[in-house]
């Protein structure tokens, strides 16, 4: 006699342990140390909305900006309207930015991350970048917590998940 399997699963193993679904995906989140993610950008002329920009020559800017995300800061500036995190405090451990080749590559890691922070910073960055922004704006707009400053959020096409630590 074949087992005859259900369409949908209410218990999977976790641990030595059977619980629901709904409570291993908030034990997933309690129990994570570390999250890598990476956002990939083409270093020729790549659309950027409706922008045109050639990242090659900006890369010193992307650096410098990215030293000034890295520690424990409040961003509330890169949350998005929809996120439901109780707080706005996050700790970036590090900001890579790094070029291959014709890929540029920012790495970003922390143990957790607001809704779209990880889009909005890349768009911040690619303002300073662009130098349609300067470092003090820059910095302004992570001190002044208000989203409406922030630049809009980079497409979510280039954004991976590189590495989950438990």
């Amino acid at each position: 006699m074949k087992k005859v399997l259900k369409p949908y699963v209410l218990n999977k193993k976790f641990g030595e342990y059977y619980l629901p679904v709904r409570f291993q995906n908030k034990l997933m989140k309690l129990y994570c140390e570390e999250k890598s993610l990476t956002y990939s950008l083409p270093t020729g002329e790549i659309v950027f909305g409706n922008n045109y920009i050639q990242l090659k020559t900006l890369i010193k800017n992307l650096k410098k900006g990215a030293s000034i995300l890295e520690g424990t800061h409040d961003f509330n500036a890169y949350r998005s309207s929809k996120c439901s995190s109780k707080s706005s405090i996050k700790k970036i451990d590090y900001v890579r930015v790094s070029k291959t080749k014709n890929i540029i590559t920012i790495k970003f890691k922390s143990q957790s991350y607001l809704m779209q922070q990880v889009r909005c910073m890349v768009g911040c960055l690619k303002y300073l970048g662009e130098k349609k922004w300067n470092l003090s704006k820059f910095e302004k707009v992570l001190i002044s917590k208000k989203r409406s400053l922030c630049a809009p959020p980079a497409p979510p096409h280039g954004l991976f998940l590189e590495k989950v630590i438990y």
